[in-house]
């Protein structure tokens, strides 16, 4: 958006599993959201999402520094 404000959209989708083979394409759990964040030079001070999906319903997340 600018020098100090970012926007995110994420989607993501997965399944856990004992073995390989029971993994199923049709069985994946899947959540999306979007957010902001606020930094500079790259550098992030602090970030908010709102996610939806994934059997957990619709978390607000808030946080000081980078995601990883």
């Amino acid at each position: 958006v600018n020098a100090f404000l970012s926007g995110v959209l994420f989607y993501e989708a997965g399944a856990v599993a004992s073995r390989v083979r029971d993994l199923r394409l049709d069985g994946l759990r899947q959540d999306y959201g979007g957010g902001v964040r606020l930094g500079l030079l790259g550098t992030v001070a602090f970030r908010a999402e709102l996610a939806f999906g994934a059997g957990a319903g619709t978390l607000l997340l808030a946080r000081f520094g980078n995601a990883f």
